[in-house]
Formats: C-alpha cells, sequence, structure tokens
C-alpha cells in the first residue's frame, strides 16, 4: 500500500507531520513551526504570545476528519430513509417493505 502523501509549506512533501494547520490546509514538522512561530504568535496588542488557533495535531486532525465522516454518512443515510418513506408504493405490500427496509437500516445504523 502506499504511504500517504503529506504536503507542507511551498508545496514540499513532510516526511513525518507533526501538526496540521486548518488554515493554509497544510502539515508541518516541527521545523516548520518554528519558522512559522506558530506556537509564539503575537497577540492583538502586541505584548504578549500565543499559540496560533488554526495549527493542531495531525492526530487531533485526523480523528475530526473520521467523526465528520461518520456524520455525513449518517446524513445520507437519513436523507435516504426520508426519501424511501415519501415514495408511494403500487399497494400496501409495497410500502409495507419499505418500511421494514427503513426499519432494517436504522438498527444498522446504531449497532454500528
Amino acid at each position: 500500500m502506499d504511504k500517504k502523501e503529506y504536503i507542507g509549506l511551498y508545496g514540499k512533501k513532510v516526511e513525518n507531520p507533526v501538526y496540521y494547520c486548518k488554515c493554509h490546509c497544510i502539515y508541518m514538522d516541527e521545523n516548520d513551526v518554528e519558522t512559522k512561530h506558530c506556537m509564539c504568535k503575537h497577540t492583538m496588542d502586541m505584548i504578549d504570545t500565543q499559540r496560533c488557533r488554526w495549527i493542531c495535531t495531525v492526530e487531533e486532525y485526523e480523528a475530526e476528519q473520521v467523526h465528520a465522516k461518520e456524520l455525513r454518512d449518517a446524513c445520507e443515510a437519513k436523507r435516504r430513509i426520508q426519501k424511501m418513506l415519501e415514495e408511494k408504493g403500487p399497494n400496501r405490500t409495497h410500502n409495507a417493505k419499505y418500511k421494514a427496509l427503513v426499519k432494517k437500516m436504522l438498527e444498522d445504523q446504531k449497532n454500528g
């Protein structure tokens, strides 16, 4: 299996990224973070410093992406179920089959 390529600053590839910038959508290693001063950005009053609000670890970012995909999948399943319920079948048995299928899909979704 091919190893995932991480694109960093100036379009270069990053071998072992530690951080991800949500603003610029790039991966960064320790040297890049130090170069860009992500951990010690000046505050608005230019007196104090703070960590950049867009920076996070790669693990945090990937966990967010997995969670977002699960939410998208759940919303898509809900839309499909609603569409199936709105469709009218030619007879009552057809509607009963749809309702049974919807019930099964909901149970599968709850069980994972």
